[in-house]
């Protein structure tokens, strides 16, 4: 009985690791694609090849510069939501 308990304790373990994995792919995920598309139609495949050459600095900085344009804009006029 206590082997199938030390078991169940590495099986849920492990079960907690593959959890995390998981969220922090699915985190990723979201963060890739607003990175990627928040560029215009023209724009994304560049920001594809900019991402392969690992230049991640400089989309984060992009997006965070359109975040607070785009914040800008709605603290001027709130009725454009």
């Amino acid at each position: 009985m206590q082997g199938l308990c030390k078991e169940n304790a590495h099986n849920s373990g492990r079960f907690e690791h593959e959890k995390r994995a998981c969220e922090a792919l699915r985190q990723l995920a979201r963060t890739l694609l607003l990175l990627l598309l928040n560029h215009s139609k023209m724009e994304i495949r560049a920001a594809c090849n900019k991402f392969l050459k690992e230049e991640w600095e400089s989309l984060w900085n992009k997006c965070m510069a359109k975040g607070h344009a785009r914040q800008d804009k709605l603290a001027a006029n709130p009725l454009l939501t």
